[in-house]
């Protein structure tokens, strides 16, 4: 089964959600591009050129709450500014902004944008279902 995040051939030089899950898994740091380094290691996995294809991303894998379009427990409802409750305080966590406050603020905000544009998504600074289970694989 072609895992959910697959949704190109990954080459060097890419960046983006898809390039961060890939180096995850990998066990590299999620923050950087693909690069030779990935390549090298993509290579192990059976890929001549070392870029992700659809096989490639089939043995990778995918995580299990993923697979089966699941959110993480904590993620009740579509969150943005000026929303409270333990699913705030467990998403602050989540974005390392402690778990002190259970309030959706502009700290919370900014920090949602930021991750956001740091993976070349919408910077909306609200969190949907797709935001929460990406958050939910890091």
């Amino acid at each position: 089964m072609v895992p959910a995040w697959y949704r190109r051939e990954i080459k060097e030089g890419d960046e983006g959600p898809d390039v961060r899950i890939v180096r995850r898994k990998l066990r590299l740091d999620p923050d950087g591009p693909y690069d030779k380094q990935v390549m090298e290691l993509v290579r192990g996995k059976g890929s001549k050129r070392g870029t992700v294809t659809k096989e490639v991303a089939e043995s990778l894998g995918e995580a299990a709450a993923t697979a089966a379009g699941l959110c993480p427990t904590w993620f009740r409802r579509p969150l943005a500014l000026g929303d409270q409750g333990e699913d705030v305080r467990s998403l602050r966590l989540a974005l390392g902004l402690g778990g002190r406050d259970d309030r959706y603020d502009p700290d919370c905000e900014k920090a949602v944008r930021r991750l956001q544009s740091a993976n070349r998504l919408e910077t909306t600074g609200k969190v949907d279902e797709g935001l929460a289970i990406m958050i939910g694989e890091a």
